[in-house]
C-alpha cells in the first residue's frame, strides 16, 4: 500500500507534495468521523443560511420550521438519520405530490394512517395540510416511537394516535433488526425470531383489519406505508387484504430488495387502483372510491 502511494506521489512535483500529503491525511480523517454527526453539520449550515431557528437539546436540536405556513418544532436527534429524514420530509417534501392529489381530486380526507411513522415528521407534514383530520402513526421501535410522541407532544397535536407496534400479515411477535441498508433509525425492520426471546425483548404486530377493527375506521383516506420490507409481508399470500376496498389513496414505498414489487403492483391493479409513481413513492388511487380521470 505504501509503494503505491509513494509511486502515486512520484507524478507531483516537491512543490506539490505536501499539499498531497495533507489532502490523503484529511481525507482519512473525514472517513472516520461519524457520518451523521457531519450530516446533521451539513444540514445545520443548509438551514442557518435559509434563517431558520435551530436550538440545542441535550443530544438533539429542536428546528423551527414553517410547514403549510404553521410553525413546527421538530426535535432531531443528531447522531441518526433524523437529518437525512428531515431533509427528505421537510425540505425535499416527498408527499407533496399526495397533497396535490388530494387537492385536485377535491377528495375529502379525515382519516390518515401513518405507518412506519419514523420520528412523526411526516404525520406532522401532512397535519399542517390537514389541520382537522385523525392520524393514526405506527412506529414498532421503542426509541423512536419515544421520539415520534415527543415531537407530537412539543407541537401540542391534537387528534394524533400513536401505536408501537409492527404492521405485519399477522398478530404476532417479531424481533428488531438494523442491519437492512445503511443500519440507521430510517432503516430499523421486523424479523422473526427464530431463538427463545422473551416477548419482552420482542415487538407486537398488528394486521390492517385489526387496525381498522379496534379504531372503528370504515375508510382510510390516506394510508402511507413505509415499512422496510415489511410490505413483502401484509400484502403476501396468506395476507388478507380485504381492507384495500376501504382505502382512497395509498403510498408505498416498495423495498426493492425484498422482489414484492411486481406481487404489489398487480395486488393493487386487481382492486382497481390506478398506479402513479413518483419518486421512491409507488401511489395508487381507489378508482371504486375516487372519481378518476387521467389530467393531473
Amino acid at each position: 500500500m505504501i509503494r503505491k502511494y509513494l509511486k502515486k506521489l512520484s507524478n507531483f512535483n516537491i512543490i506539490e507534495i505536501p499539499s498531497i500529503i495533507i489532502y490523503t491525511v484529511l481525507q482519512i480523517i473525514l472517513n472516520k468521523l461519524p457520518k451523521n454527526i457531519i450530516k446533521s453539520h451539513l444540514l445545520f449550515s443548509e438551514l442557518i443560511e435559509r434563517n431558520y431557528k435551530i436550538k440545542k437539546y441535550k443530544k438533539s436540536n429542536v428546528i423551527y420550521t414553517s410547514i403549510n405556513d404553521t410553525l413546527y418544532k421538530l426535535l432531531l436527534k443528531r447522531n441518526s438519520s433524523d437529518p437525512d429524514v428531515f431533509r427528505q420530509i421537510i425540505l425535499q417534501e416527498e408527499y407533496k405530490f399526495i397533497i396535490h392529489i388530494f387537492r385536485h381530486y377535491n377528495i375529502s380526507i379525515n382519516i390518515i394512517v401513518d405507518a412506519g411513522a419514523n420520528v412523526g415528521y411526516t404525520t406532522l407534514y401532512f397535519k399542517a395540510h390537514f389541520p382537522n383530520v385523525l392520524i393514526i402513526s405506527i412506529e414498532p421501535h421503542y426509541e423512536i416511537f419515544s421520539r415520534l410522541n415527543e415531537n407530537i407532544r412539543i407541537n401540542n397535536c391534537l387528534n394524533i394516535t400513536t401505536i408501537q407496534k409492527g404492521l405485519w400479515s399477522s398478530s404476532t411477535y417479531l424481533k428488531s433488526d438494523f442491519s437492512f441498508r445503511d443500519g440507521q433509525d430510517w432503516s430499523h425492520r421486523l424479523v422473526p425470531s427464530d431463538d427463545n426471546l422473551c416477548k419482552n425483548d420482542l415487538i407486537k404486530t398488528i394486521t390492517v383489519n385489526e387496525l381498522m377493527q379496534q379504531y372503528q375506521l370504515d375508510i382510510i383516506d390516506f394510508f402511507k406505508i413505509d415499512i422496510e420490507g415489511a410490505e413483502a409481508e401484509v400484502f403476501s399470500e396468506k395476507a388478507d387484504i380485504k381492507w384495500l376496498d376501504k382505502v382512497k389513496v395509498i403510498a408505498i414505498e416498495i423495498h426493492d430488495e425484498f422482489n414484492c414489487r411486481e406481487r404489489i403492483e398487480n395486488i393493487l391493479i386487481s382492486n382497481h387502483f390506478k398506479l402513479l409513481h413518483h419518486g421512491e413513492l409507488t401511489i395508487g388511487i381507489n378508482t371504486k372510491l375516487v372519481s378518476w380521470h387521467d389530467k393531473i
